[in-house]
């Protein structure tokens, strides 16, 4: 996943993309500065990388929450507990970005502002996905309660 380097964040890092659009981590050191103004990275580049990544992820969480909306066979219950757990890491590495950033001189409202947004989209996520797996608990149709109909006639 296109985003997934941000998992490894580790506090005082930041983040670029590189020439192939991959996210690259600035690590924590005297010369970050001059390393990022190098390769034409600051912190509105970054709030723009996050918000196009994290819309398209967050156009992926939609269409989950859609189908695990209809989900009576419980197919979509495990991958979207797997997303969950994952959204959990996530959100723990954004924490740390936004720890960076608090920390830092100058004007982080927007960025700041940037990752609380994806924060409060990716716990909305968890709880849209619980308040599906409840309702689709008194739908459940399982399959073997289909084998005692007959749906053929003679």
């Amino acid at each position: 996943m296109k985003v997934n380097p941000i998992l490894n964040l580790k506090r005082g890092e930041k983040l670029g993309k590189n020439e192939k659009g991959e996210y690259e981590i600035f690590t924590n050191r005297y010369f970050q500065q001059t390393i990022r103004w190098w390769y034409s990275q600051n912190r509105e580049k970054t709030v723009e990388y996050l918000d196009e990544d994290f819309t398209n992820y967050m156009k992926f969480l939609d269409e989950l929450c859609y189908y695990l909306s209809k989900d009576v066979l419980g197919v979509y219950t495990n991958f979207s507990q797997q997303v969950k757990e994952y959204n959990r890491d996530m959100i723990k590495a954004l924490y740390i970005l936004k720890e960076t950033y608090r920390c830092c001189s100058g004007d982080t409202k927007d960025i700041i502002a940037k990752i609380d947004s994806i924060i409060l989209t990716l716990i909305d996520f968890k709880e849209k996905v619980e308040k599906y797996k409840e309702n689709n608990k008194k739908r459940y149709v399982s399959f073997e309660n289909l084998g005692g109909m007959n749906y053929y006639s003679d």
